[in-house]
């Protein structure tokens, strides 16, 4: 059996996101792991997924896109306007 490699990506939660962790945190994951890892590590519930993320500072849609190690991701709720 083979162990995976494991990486470290920087994690940062913004507004009321932050109940589900550190604002700003080093994570440690399993290579190939993807965003949708992160929010379950972090025990982000199903209602929050409307979620804007970052990757590196650039926008990313697809859950599934797998992270590098030292890669960031930056959630934000969504932004109400009024």
């Amino acid at each position: 059996m083979t162990k995976k490699n494991i990486m470290s990506v920087t994690v940062k939660l913004f507004a009321d996101l932050t109940k589900y962790g550190p604002n700003k945190s080093e994570t440690l994951l399993s290579e190939g792991s993807s965003i949708n890892s992160i929010l379950k590590k972090y025990n982000i519930p199903m209602e929050k997924m409307k979620l804007i993320i970052l990757v590196n500072g650039r926008p990313r849609y697809d859950r599934e896109f797998v992270l590098k190690n030292g890669d960031t991701i930056a959630f934000f709720p969504p932004i109400g306007g009024g």
